[in-house]
């Protein structure tokens, strides 16, 4: 097995075409997913924009043990935290606030008070 990646394209009706909407692609590693990303279309430039990001992990039996959720910013031109699930025995617990998504709010808040 090897690295594979699945696209999506979502497209609407606008009354008289198909018009973009959203595409993901999904990246597989050993027949396990370990990545989607998701981009929304921008009319208005005809571009792509991203959007969403997941990645998910797994332990030595294949079982999804952490999935982590991503909003990209365009303020800093990098992914941001959103949550996480942690799975462990058939339990899940979700995170939505992290020190790295706290340090990332200051410095987000920073950026905004320097650039006024």
């Amino acid at each position: 097995s090897g690295n594979d990646v699945l696209n999506s394209l979502t497209q609407m009706w606008d009354g008289d075409s198909w018009v973009n909407a959203s595409r993901s692609a999904y990246s597989y590693s050993d027949g396990l997913q370990s990545e989607e990303t998701e981009e929304s279309w921008n009319k208005d430039t005809s571009s792509w924009m991203l959007s969403e990001k997941a990645e998910y992990s797994y332990n030595t039996e294949g079982k999804l043990m952490l999935s982590v959720y991503y909003l990209w910013s365009t303020v800093l031109a990098d992914w941001e935290f959103d949550w996480q699930e942690t799975i462990s025995r058939g339990s899940s617990s979700r995170t939505t606030l992290t020190e790295d998504y706290a340090r990332r709010m200051d410095q987000l808040i920073t950026f905004y008070s320097h650039h006024r």
